[in-house]
């Protein structure tokens, strides 16, 4: 995947709320403020898989400036263990959640488009 992949682009399409109530319906939001929020974990989780030849700490710059999050300042930018635990603590039922949300919601609204060959395209490579 190349280097110059517009995040934003991927993060405008998905409602903001969808991801949101995935969290909250999963039980897995916090209960205060941390330097890595849920929402912000999930788009790092989503940035590793696009980005897989950068590290993890470049792929969180690039996803704090396309979620527009700047809470912390250069030196506190959070560490290696910091991404793991916060990884672990939003789980993979939670990215699951996300995608059958998500894929129901382009079935909705683009379900007209994803007949070819009078077939139905579930998904696309590439």
């Amino acid at each position: 995947m190349p280097v110059d992949f517009d995040l934003r682009a991927l993060i405008d399409i998905v409602p903001p709320d969808l991801v949101t109530t995935a969290i909250e319906a999963a039980g897995v939001g916090a209960k205060r403020v941390r330097k890595l929020p849920d929402r912000v974990v999930f788009w790092l989780v989503c940035g590793m898989g696009i980005f897989r030849n950068l590290s993890i700490s470049n792929v969180l710059e690039r996803v704090a400036e396309a979620v527009g999050w700047s809470r912390w300042g250069r030196a506190e930018r959070p560490c290696k263990t910091s991404n793991a635990k916060a990884r672990d603590r939003l789980g993979w039922p939670v990215v699951r959640t996300i995608f059958r949300l998500l894929a129901r919601y382009f079935a909705t609204r683009f379900g007209h488009m994803d007949v070819r060959w009078g077939l139905r395209v579930c998904t696309i490579d590439g």
